[in-house]
């Protein structure tokens, strides 16, 4: 059996979630597409999805409502070939959409957009909103409801949060009958979020990986070039994922290119060994990924205020009108 076959047989290694549900560990990403209206980074090239899905064997696509690929991501499932029950497609509503009636609708035109009638996760993108919008708990307890609502009609798998913190995790999990099935995080030997991870598997929460590569700025690292040692023939991006999945965290590597789809894919046929590990494990945290300062904070709903009004037209300093759901559930 050769890489390519192997790689479509093992790809698919799953996780199970708090409702029962299987997540596959290894995914794609979908974030690389720039801001809309403004310049544009390379985006994944449908082609590109295509050969991942057919050809390496994914089974699991990460978008966002923000990242404005949820079309693409949509025409790729209506063409791949694979059943939609053996895809595990999420994506994320960021806050500039919270609010019961905005995530409703936020729900309904990700269904359009991606073609399906059901999406397998939707997640909160965010853990606060800019202090104009109002209490950031109370807003977000009336999207998580939302949310709740979509899930019991169907339209939605499970539920999830990103970027959230303990604190505001528990505040979901004793305020909403439905607690997160899953928390993503950006998750790299030199930012690990360990406090969170360590919080999700107390809890009963799946927390995930984004960007296990981190735009390639670590794949030339002292530690992953010492565990590169360790396991001859294999790429700096093959270890990084392969560390990411060997601690039980579901990952979505990027990258626009057919040949580094297939590369990421092939993570299944060798371990790290435990010393390697440990020194990945314990590699210096570098406080620049740091989502939670306030600092960062401001900075994120500066981003999505300029990434929302190009796409919309839209003023975001304020929620719309929105109204609580008639009936506790």
């Amino acid at each position: 059996m050769d890489r390519t076959q192997s790689a479509l047989c093992t790809s698919t290694r799953t996780v199970t979630l708090n409702n029962g549900r299987q997540m596959p560990l290894l995914g794609f990403g979908m974030s690389e597409t720039g801001k809309p209206g403004g310049p544009q980074k390379v985006g994944i090239p449908e082609e590109v999805m295509m050969y991942g899905i057919q050809e390496a064997g994914y089974r699991s696509i990460d978008t966002a409502r923000c990242y404005n690929t949820e079309d693409k991501v949509g025409r790729v499932l209506s063409k791949c070939g694979v059943p939609r029950d053996e895809m595990f497609v999420s994506t994320k509503i960021q806050f500039y959409e919270y609010g019961y009636d905005q995530v409703t609708r936020a729900v309904q035109e990700s269904l359009k957009s991606l073609q399906t009638t059901y999406i397998d996760l939707v997640m909160l993108h965010y853990p606060a909103v800019p202090t104009e919008y109002g209490d950031s708990r109370e807003v977000i307890r009336n999207s998580w409801t939302a949310l709740e609502d979509a899930c019991r009609s169907g339209a939605v798998r499970s539920l999830g949060v990103s970027n959230f913190d303990p604190d505001d995790m528990d505040a979901i999990s004793e305020s909403c009958p439905t607690p997160p099935a899953v928390n993503q995080c950006m998750y790299t030997p030199y930012w690990q979020n360990t406090d969170i991870l360590e919080h999700c598997r107390k809890t009963g929460v799946v927390m995930t990986g984004f960007s296990p590569l981190w735009k390639t700025r670590i794949l030339d690292r002292p530690e992953v070039v010492r565990a590169g040692e360790r396991v001859p023939g294999r790429s700096p991006a093959q270890i990084l994922i392969r560390w990411c999945v060997q601690n039980g965290v579901p990952t979505f590597p990027k990258t626009t290119r057919k040949e580094r789809m297939l590369e990421n894919s092939q993570v299944w046929d060798f371990e790290i060994p435990s010393d390697a590990m440990a020194v990945l494990n314990n590699a210096p945290q570098d406080t620049d990924a740091d989502f939670r300062s306030d600092e960062v904070r401001t900075r994120v709903f500066e981003l999505f205020r300029s990434w929302w009004r190009p796409i919309h037209n839209d003023d975001c300093s304020t929620l719309p009108g929105d109204s609580a759901r008639a009936q506790d559930p």
